[in-house]
């Protein structure tokens, strides 16, 4: 449900009253309030599309057809590289 905000009306002149200054004020936060809320619903879609397509990713990282998480064989590889290795024997 949204409420449909009154148009901003023309700057008020220097002689007016501040009844009518005030009134304007309130009318422009009105309308910045609103887009900066518009603004944040967008921010906020758009955070949720991209922890979905991170989340599919990841899902899809670790589902291979054999059984076997694409993070165990990280984990397997990482574990080899870190292995010492001996030089070979020369003689």
């Amino acid at each position: 449900m949204s409420i449909e905000l009154p148009p901003i009306p023309p700057l008020p002149s220097p002689d007016s009253t501040p009844a009518q200054w005030a009134l304007y004020v309130d009318i422009l936060r009105l309308h910045i309030t609103s887009e900066q809320s518009a603004a944040m619903a967008d921010n906020t879609a758009a955070v949720r599309d991209q922890i979905a397509s991170q989340q599919q990713f990841m899902a899809a990282m670790n589902a291979t057809p054999d059984g076997v998480a694409f993070g165990d064989v990280l984990k397997l590889v990482g574990m080899l590289l870190r292995m010492p290795v001996e030089p070979p024997a020369v003689g």
